[in-house]
């Protein structure tokens, strides 16, 4: 991870000095030994917005990395998994963009001790993924329902707690590509991607940090019909009193 993670940083440093040594040249003498004062704006600025952006994509992949190796230290708190959900969908999705919203929510309630920050990191990944994979327009459906002690596991998602008071799901279903059958484990492993920009560990991440609140996830959606990811967390009804 350290040497992966380096490499990545390094391609970017590498980029920017680049930029630094041709900004140093243009400031220094410039085209035809002009001087600066001579110079248009336009020569220099496609460097500078360069330098910036390869900054700021520099912080991306730190943030990234950071949250990767944090996402399991939890600092929980009594939350209400629709609520939480609900906040998400409101925060994240693009209201004016050109795909359909419909969120189907349970009046059951779904009390949960959660890490708010984290787990609102883990469920707007999911939201800014079906953005991204319908850039052509589409639909996402949020749906949470309860799960009532002794019910089968929905999808056979695997866990490893046991939660006596039944569990909460949420799911996010999109008619995006969808996810190849064969690459439906692939997905939540770190630094696999099919997009051109990250490291490739939001997935890993939200895996991560559902697993850390004893809960799972699995995406079970039909390739070409579209993704849909599963989440199931345990319910703490003690916790309403």
């Amino acid at each position: 991870m350290s040497a992966m993670n380096s490499h990545m940083i390094g391609n970017r440093v590498f980029g920017i000095k680049g930029d630094l040594n041709e900004l140093e040249y243009v400031v220094g003498k410039g085209p035809d030994n002009e001087t600066l004062s001579d110079l248009k704006r336009s020569s220099v600025r496609p460097l500078l917005e360069s330098m910036k952006n390869g900054i700021f994509r520099l912080e991306e992949l730190l943030a990234e990395f950071r949250d990767f190796v944090r996402a399991t230290a939890l600092a929980t708190a009594p939350a209400e998994a629709t609520e939480v959900t609900r906040n998400v969908v409101a925060e994240t999705f693009p209201r004016r963009g050109n795909i359909i919203l419909t969120e189907r929510y349970t009046s059951e309630p779904l009390p949960i001790m959660a890490d708010p920050i984290k787990l609102v990191r883990a469920l707007s990944e999911l939201v800014e993924n079906a953005v991204t994979f319908q850039g052509e327009g589409g639909s996402l459906e949020v749906e949470t329902r309860l799960i009532h002690p002794g019910d089968p596991m929905p999808y056979a998602i695997s866990v490893s707690y046991s939660s006596p008071e039944g569990w909460a799901l949420i799911s996010f279903s999109d008619q995006g590509p969808g996810v190849p059958e064969a690459d439906k484990d692939k997905i939540f492993r770190p630094f696999y991607t099919s997009r051109p920009r990250g490291m490739g560990l939001g997935l890993a991440i939200v895996k991560g940090i559902i697993e850390a609140h004893h809960g799972g996830i699995a995406e079970v959606g039909t390739e070409g019909q579209g993704a849909r990811f599963v989440i199931i967390l345990p319910l703490k009804k003690d916790i309403m009193q």
